[in-house]
Parts: structure tokens; C-alpha cells; sequence
């Protein structure tokens, strides 16, 4: 184990320990238990779980895919990668801090989701901070730089007024987007979100140890610290979707980059912004969730006004395809686009007046005249302007519907 892990370089007893008991905890395992990884006296740590073996995966048919990517740059003038695909309501994707747009696009783990928001709305996805193809010099890093990205990508794509799908550390962006923005955001979902970083938490165990795995395992694609950290997150698996996410941000954001990122957010919060967020949001969070705990998602579902909650039976830190909670966030699939796109809506405009041969008449009614209208007969060279001041009204409802925007009418249409 020495030789492998740490290539034969001295290492106390105590960080051995520590490193075990940090992937028991992993695994949902102890030292008492020791169901998964047994200690053998004098000997070392044998793994005792049943193996099953899985069918070999075939290849994805959407690897060959790729997005068509754009740029833009923010306001330092660093360059923000950013995709555009589908056709509908907009809706703005955010996720974990350090991937690609464009292997998420290929991704077991990512592309089922992304099909079903494409299948009603037009998503607009992009790379963060650091990150895929987006300029690996950072500049400042912070929640208001990240929301002030996401806002630019908005104006590229040319969402005026769109939803948010926001996942883990990027639910704080998309919270202080939401607080300062309220004309743009419609609606949220926040997965596997939450308020407070890391280092303002009451219990800030865990930080250092994540640091220590990233700086050792980042540049080692086959270390088993890289499968340890993905089993943080996704203790129930699926072990190949797991590993399929850590390689992605391994090979997408350079080590230095995501430890900057994860420093800067471990100190952040947004509780004060809660009370200002408008739209309506529906906050996703796993039951047990060990990274960011269920507490997390309490205060976002508490602070954000008229926001509800929705609890998935699962320790994966977000639902992802044929593992626990997968199946439970997509028969609420309709709830969380009934969230981002609002209820389905219906609208019958009637008018029950008509002008005919300079007359008036009313299909509700045998009187000639309705009270409501004046007096006088209008003149027939009127008659043609009127009609089409009708249809004009109805071609201004049929675009506010459309926008999910409000309209003023002028007097002439009542």
C-alpha cells in the first residue's frame, strides 16, 4: 500500500490511519464495523465487500457529439467559453466548479439531464472560472465574479428573462444572480446547493483533508486518493459514473485552479441574500448528503421566500443516472420543470363585440347595441382600422404569454 499510494516515500502510522478512516467514512464504513475494509493485525487493510462484476460498458454513441462553443469575456477580460443547445423557455445550467462544457456534453453522468431540458427548453451551459475551455488564468475568484459570468453568458445567448438550474457550489452564484437580478430570473432549482462555505459552518471537518487529496492525486489520474475523492461525493455509486465526473474535472481545471476555487468559496455565504431572492425556487438536496449536509439545503429552503424542499433518500451529493434518487428527482421531473418553466398555461381571448356593416352587434346578446359601447353608428371607414386594432391585441398577448411578460393595453381594447 506504501509503495502504491504514496510511491515508497515515509509516512507516519498516524496518516495512514487518517487516510483509512477517511475512505471508511467514504463508504459508509468504521473501525468498529469494518464491513468494507478489514484491519489485519501486523499485516495491513484488506477489502472485504462483495464484487459483483458489471458488464463491459459499450461506447457512447454521443462522444462523437460536440457542442458548438463560443466565447465571450467578462469584466477583466478573461474568456468565458459557453454553449447553447435545444429550443424553448431558456434555462442557465450551472454545475460543480471545474468541468467542460464540452466532455459534460459526452458525459454518461451529465447528458441524460441534459437531454430531458432540451427535449422542452434551449439550455445555455458554460465553463467557469479556471476551467475546460474557458482561460485557465483566473483573475479574481469569488460568488459575485461566477454570477457576473453567468449573467454575460445570459446577455450572449440572449435570454432576457430565464430560469436557473443551479448544482452544488454554484447554487451560490446562482442565489446572488437571483438576489441582484430579479428582473432576469424567473425561477430556480438548486441541487445539492447550499448557503454558508465549508470554513463558516459549525463543523468544518473534512477541508484540509480534501485540499491534501487534491494536491497530492490531482495530477495522478490513476491515484487511488482521485477514486477516494469521487466516492466522497457518490458513496453509493454508480462507481463508473463516480469516476467518470473526477476525471472529467481532473483533466478539465489544472490542480492550482480548483484548489483557488475551493478556497474562495469555503469562505463565502449567501444567508443575507436569501430574503431578496423573488422567484420561485425548488431546493433538491440528498438526505445524507456527508459534503454538504442536509442543513444546507434547510437554510436555502428557510431563507428564500415562498421555496420548497425536496428530499431524495439517497447519500449521493446529487442524483445521477440508475443510482439511488435518480429515479425519485425524475418522477419529480414535472415538479422541477413546472419550477423552471412555470405552470402550463392556457389563454382564450374572446371578444364579444364585432362591427358589422356599420353596425354593432354582440353573439351573447339579440340587442343591436351593447351598453358598453357609444351611441353613435360607426362609420364603415372605421370599421377596417378597428379589426385591426383587435388583431394587434391579440398578437401583444400572444408575445407577453410567450415571454412570460406582462403587458399594459391601451384604453381602446377594453
Amino acid at each position: 500500500m506504501i509503495s502504491e499510494v504514496w510511491q515508497g516515500r515515509i509516512v507516519s502510522d498516524s496518516a495512514v490511519s487518517a487516510c483509512i478512516s477517511a475512505v471508511r467514512r467514504a463508504v459508509g464504513d468504521d473501525g468498529q464495523t469494518q464491513a468494507i475494509i478489514r484491519t489485519v493485525a501486523r499485516r495491513g487493510f484488506t477489502f472485504c465487500a462483495p464484487v459483483e462484476v458489471d458488464q463491459p460498458r459499450t461506447s457512447n454513441p454521443l462522444s462523437a457529439l460536440s457542442p458548438r462553443i463560443q466565447f465571450i469575456q467578462n469584466h477583466e477580460q478573461k474568456n468565458r467559453a459557453y454553449s447553447v443547445a435545444g429550443s424553448g423557455p431558456p434555462i442557465l445550467f450551472t454545475t460543480f466548479g471545474g468541468t467542460s462544457i464540452e466532455a459534460d456534453w459526452a458525459s454518461p453522468f451529465f447528458r441524460p439531464l441534459f437531454d430531458a431540458i432540451c427535449a422542452k427548453n434551449k439550455l445555455l451551459r458554460f465553463d467557469q472560472i479556471g476551467s475546460g475551455h474557458s482561460d485557465h488564468e483566473m483573475g479574481s475568484v469569488s460568488v459575485a465574479t461566477i454570477a457576473n459570468d453567468m449573467l454575460r453568458a445570459a446577455d450572449a445567448a440572449g435570454f432576457d428573462r430565464f430560469a436557473v438550474f443551479s448544482q452544488s457550489g454554484s447554487a451560490m452564484s446562482a442565489v446572488h444572480l437571483a438576489a441582484h437580478h430579479p428582473d432576469r430570473v424567473k425561477a430556480m432549482v438548486l441541487n445539492g446547493g447550499y448557503a454558508e462555505g465549508r470554513d463558516l459552518r459549525p463543523d468544518a471537518s473534512g477541508t484540509q483533508e480534501m485540499f491534501s487529496v487534491i494536491s497530492e492525486a490531482w495530477d495522478k489520474p490513476d491515484s487511488s486518493f482521485l477514486l477516494a475523492y469521487s466516492l466522497l461525493y457518490f458513496p453509493e455509486g454508480q462507481l463508473d459514473l463516480a469516476k467518470d465526473i473526477v476525471e472529467i474535472m481532473n483533466a478539465s481545471c489544472p490542480a492550482e485552479n480548483m484548489l483557488r476555487i475551493r478556497a474562495a468559496l469555503n469562505t463565502e455565504s449567501v444567508v443575507d441574500l436569501l430574503p431578496r431572492v423573488a422567484c420561485p425556487t425548488l431546493v433538491i438536496h440528498a438526505r445524507n448528503d456527508s459534503i454538504h449536509p442536509l442543513e444546507q439545503a434547510r437554510k436555502l429552503a428557510a431563507g428564500i421566500p415562498n421555496s420548497e424542499l425536496l428530499v431524495l433518500d439517497t447519500s449521493n451529493h446529487v442524483p445521477m443516472p440508475n443510482s439511488p434518487g435518480w429515479d425519485a428527482f425524475f418522477e419529480n421531473n414535472s415538479r422541477v420543470f413546472e419550477h423552471l418553466n412555470g405552470p402550463s398555461r392556457q389563454c382564450c381571448i374572446v371578444f364579444c363585440c364585432s362591427i358589422v356593416d356599420g353596425g354593432y352587434s354582440c353573439p351573447n346578446q339579440r340587442q343591436s347595441r351593447p351598453s358598453c359601447m357609444p351611441q353613435q353608428r360607426t362609420p364603415r371607414a372605421q370599421i377596417g382600422r378597428v379589426r385591426m386594432q383587435h388583431v394587434a391585441v391579440g398578437q401583444l398577448l400572444t408575445a407577453a404569454i410567450a415571454k412570460d411578460d406582462t403587458i399594459s393595453l391601451p384604453a381602446w381594447c377594453w
